[in-house]
């Protein structure tokens, strides 16, 4: 991207580069599921950031900066049950560098160093299931029944996604 200032006050810094906007700005990502381990998926992403300058005069700018991410996603079934396992580690290298810029508020940040990531995904409810079931029912009382297996599924996506 060429994002040039335009119309600046008194036209001081027409034509610099607008602060805080990369030219370069990328992500490729790739995933390989080896024919020897069913259920496996590795997974290799890759993003790359050019300069950014930090002011309107274009007087200073942080680096560019390439950052390098693996994991790996293993879907088994367990008891009957669906089951996924994930792994993952990003900014593999623990390259320090300045993520972006916020000029306005004056600001620089930092990217996150090394992130180790472990999760366990298991699917305890028959979703065909929970999406046919019928309403809560009430008694002639106005008092709940017990929740059904949808409401139980709703409530743990609640859970799980909030």
């Amino acid at each position: 991207m060429n994002a040039r200032l335009q119309k600046t006050q008194n036209g001081v810094n027409d034509g610099s580069h607008a602060p805080g906007v990369p030219r370069v700005q990328a992500t490729m990502g790739a995933e390989w599921d080896p024919a020897c381990a069913p259920g496996l998926t590795l997974q290799g992403y890759g993003t790359r950031r050019s300069k950014q300058y930090v002011n309107m005069e274009n007087e200073g700018a942080i680096a560019a900066w390439t950052r390098v991410d693996l994991g790996a996603r293993y879907m088994t079934k367990r008891a009957g049950k669906e089951a996924t396992l994930r792994f993952a580690v990003d900014n593999v290298f623990n390259k320090r560098y300045r993520a972006t810029v916020a000029p306005q508020f004056g600001q620089l940040t930092a990217g996150n160093g090394r992130n180790v990531k472990a999760i366990c995904i298991a699917v305890f409810l028959d979703l065909c299931r929970c999406m046919h079931h019928g309403p809560v029912a009430y008694d002639s009382n106005g008092v709940r029944g017990g929740e059904s297996d949808h409401e139980k599924f709703i409530a743990i996506t609640r859970l799980v996604f909030k």
